[in-house]
Order: C-alpha cells, then sequence, then structure tokens
C-alpha cells in the first residue's frame, strides 16, 4: 500500500511495479493554512513544482489535475488498475 506522498516516492522509480492486490492512493494537497490546491487557478506557481516533477519523472500533467479531483486532501482515492493503466504509472 502507497498512499500520499509515498505516491510521488514511487512514481521515482525507474522500474514501477505492483502485485495483485497492491494499493496506490491519491489525493489533493493543502499549503496548511487552509488553501487547498483547486483554490488556486491552474496557472498558479504553487502548481509548477508539481508539474514539472511529474514530467521528469514522464507522468503526464492530466495525472496531476486528476489528483487534485480524486479526493480531497483529508481523504485518499484507491486508484483502480484502469486508472494505473491511462496515466501510465507502471513502467512494467
Amino acid at each position: 500500500m502507497v498512499a500520499s506522498g509515498g505516491t510521488d516516492m514511487f512514481l521515482a522509480g525507474v522500474n514501477r511495479t505492483i502485485e495483485a492486490g497492491a494499493r496506490l492512493g491519491v489525493h489533493s494537497w493543502s499549503d496548511g493554512s487552509g488553501k487547498v490546491a483547486l483554490d488556486y487557478p491552474r496557472d498558479h506557481q504553487e502548481h509548477i513544482k508539481y508539474l514539472d516533477y511529474y514530467s521528469v519523472m514522464g507522468i503526464p500533467a492530466d495525472f496531476y489535475w486528476y489528483t487534485l479531483e480524486a479526493a480531497s486532501a483529508e481523504n485518499i482515492h484507491w486508484m483502480t488498475a484502469q486508472e494505473i493503466a491511462q496515466y501510465g504509472i507502471l513502467t512494467d
């Protein structure tokens, strides 16, 4: 099971595989002052560091926007096999 920031760490792997029954969890983020990611416009600087990271990891920008809508900062969305395939999470 990998979730939250752990999922971002998982994405840094050169070879990303999962076993049957594994779970990957994603959610939005908050800035600690009460604002959440979707409070910022899409072109805001706060999003750039995440978008740059995913780009370097070979993950499409759509994945970032998906994580923000999949679950609030206080919750976790467990990705389906279809979602994992859709966003190219696995390398093998």
